[in-house]
């Protein structure tokens, strides 16, 4: 029934797949920063579905400083966000874009236009550095995603970010973060909800008790938005 444990490359970028031939809906998620494109890959078989898809799970990048073997999609400052962290605060990503935010998303777009998948049909979304990458491609691009998850993500281009978000007026997005996540703020992440909904997008934002994660309810809740969304 399934291709999977594989990977194939798309554009510069390897992607592990797997396939359900009776799907023509699509998901893509990206991993956070210091994991690869397996760390997600078994996500859903922790939730039961009602429909198929086709799921994709590209590789970051460029290394992880500091994480052997880990990968990532943009470079950051390890030893700020140590320094952070041990003083019980966040580092304040908002401002701004990420660092090298065009050449990853030049990769991103590549790799999407290689792939030959309809973006009416595709969900995208990550976690941690992942989610703000997916973010980065709906808020930049006018690709017509169906819908997009935002796991443990974290508010960017401040700034700008109402006026591009107005772009995709109903869009539809699911957001979750703990409440004592230690590496990207809670309240950041409450603070992008509410500009998205001030945009105009069509979603909701779960705060759960824990830390940088994704735990079982989000899981299920990622599988209704998912279902929900792509009929």
């Amino acid at each position: 029934m399934f291709n999977s444990d594989k990977t194939k490359r798309f554009g510069d970028i390897e992607v592990a797949y797997q396939l359900d031939p009776r799907s023509d809906k699509y998901i893509i998620l990206f991993h956070g920063f210091g994991a690869d494109c397996w760390d997600l890959f078994n996500l859903k078989e922790y939730a039961k579905w009602s429909k198929s898809y086709n799921w994709y799970h590209p590789n970051g990048i460029r290394p992880a400083n500091g994480v052997p073997s880990g990968r990532a999609w943009y470079p950051i400052d390890i030893m700020a966000l140590e320094r952070a962290m041990r003083a019980g605060e966040h580092r304040d990503f908002s401002n701004d874009r990420p660092q090298d935010a065009d050449k990853t998303l030049a990769h991103v777009i590549k790799m999407f236009k290689e792939m030959n998948i309809p973006p009416e049909k595709t969900i995208i979304g990550g976690f941690s550095q992942g989610a703000m990458l997916a973010l980065e491609l709906a808020l930049n691009t006018d690709l017509p995603f169906a819908g997009i998850l935002l796991l443990s993500g974290a508010l960017i281009d401040s700034p700008k970010i109402i006026e591009k978000a107005k772009k995709r007026k109903g869009f539809r997005f699911y957001q979750s973060h703990g409440v004592n996540d230690i590496i990207l703020s809670h309240n950041s992440a409450e603070m992008l909800s509410k500009k998205l909904l001030e945009a105009g997008w069509d979603g909701y934002f779960q705060s759960f008790e824990g830390g940088h994660e994704i735990p079982p309810h989000v899981i299920n809740d990622m599988k209704d938005f998912i279902q929900g969304t792509l009929r």
